[in-house]
């Protein structure tokens, strides 16, 4: 992939908060070096990385790009960030105040949002390309659920490209957040960075009779 606007932004939006955290992973990092060596380590990612379109033209590209990021700072602190703190970073870059606002504007609770997102999900499988996601879209019963099945996970690809599968259940996490920013919930029984057939994912609306019988039958 090139490096673009896109992993620009993300570097402006992340880089703060993935700082602090890998500062009090307690690997007594230089942080200007630290940061410098985060950018080279993100570029070179970026470029050896398959191409699976635009923002424009793939809703995923910002995952693939956030996870390359991700995976780069690790690197940067030369594997001294353990998994926890590795998590901590990224649950923290999701929580950003941008990353909120960015997250609770998209909401898919509503008619219009759903066929959005089946379209959307048309456009990126017709994109061929080892990193990029299969997905399937599954409306629900009314606009307040909806599953999503991803047969391929394009960050699970490049946790295998970069020699860190590790990392990757702790990225997934990020899909938590996202979901909840957007009023909803999440509920998901596997991932393919688990060893699963899929990542399932169930979202319903917070606090909606489908999250209530969910809730009831944990």
């Amino acid at each position: 992939m090139k490096y673009t606007s896109c992993e620009i932004l993300l570097w402006r939006v992340m880089i703060n908060s993935m700082e602090r955290s890998a500062v009090r992973c307690g690997a007594a990092l230089d942080r200007r070096i630290w940061r410098k060596k985060t950018k080279q380590f993100c570029r070179e990612i970026i470029a050896r990385t398959a191409d699976i379109g635009s923002v424009k033209e793939n809703y995923l590209r910002m995952s693939l790009s956030g996870g390359a990021l991700w995976i780069a700072g690790w690197k940067a602190s030369e594997c001294r960030m353990d998994t926890q703190a590795f998590s901590d970073m990224v649950s923290a870059c999701m929580n950003t105040r941008i990353m909120r606002l960015a997250f609770s504007s998209k909401s898919p609770f509503s008619e219009k949002a759903q066929q959005k997102r089946l379209e959307s999900a048309r456009r990126t499988n017709a994109i061929k390309s080892p990193m990029n996601w299969n997905v399937e879209v599954l409306l629900g019963r009314d606009v307040e659920e909806i599953t999503i099945l991803y047969h391929r996970c394009g960050l699970y690809e490049l946790g295998r490209q970069e020699g860190c599968q590790e990392l990757v259940p702790y990225m997934c996490q990020s899909d938590f957040i996202s979901v909840n920013h957007m009023g909803g919930r999440l509920y998901r029984t596997q991932t393919l960075a688990e060893g699963g057939s899929c990542c399932d994912f169930y979202i319903c609306k917070k606090d909606s009779r489908w999250d209530q019988e969910r809730q009831k039958n944990i």
